[in-house]
């Protein structure tokens, strides 16, 4: 009896310290969101930039329904000429929104998002379409 005892004791002294060690590794897991400047002082720009060249806009992309609610895929938007102004992680039945400092003179942004591939303008300073992709043929 006493082995018996000493045999659950023990078990649940190992339980209990192999739980306790136990933690999430966050460094694994990918991001679902990217880190947002929140004031123009925090970027790294060249000393002649003019931040009075930029306006902020306005980006709402409506989701929609997929086979697999719990997917996730890289959402891109670009401008002109191909610079990336934002990337992250993002689940396609979520309406995606953020708001972004860009150049005045930039009319429009490229969108990415697994298949979806399109140019969307923008006006009154917002951009704003769906992450389907276009219906138009090639």
């Amino acid at each position: 009896m006493k082995s018996s005892t000493f045999s659950l004791i023990a078990f649940v002294f190992i339980l209990g310290f192999s739980l306790s060690s136990c933690k999430r590794d966050l460094a694994d897991t990918p991001e679902s969101s990217s880190t947002r400047i929140e004031k123009p002082e925090e970027l790294d720009a060249s000393s002649p930039y003019n931040w009075a060249d930029n306006k902020s806009i306005l980006i709402t992309l409506t989701g929609y329904s997929s086979s697999n609610p719990s997917e996730l895929g890289v959402i891109t938007i670009l401008d002109a000429k191909e610079n990336v102004l934002y990337k992250g992680m993002h689940s396609s039945i979520l309406t995606f929104e953020t708001e972004l400092l860009i150049p005045k003179k930039l009319a429009a942004v490229r969108v990415k998002f697994g298949t979806t591939d399109k140019i969307i303008p923008i006006i009154d300073n917002v951009v704003s379409g769906t992450l389907l992709p276009s219906s138009e043929a090639h």
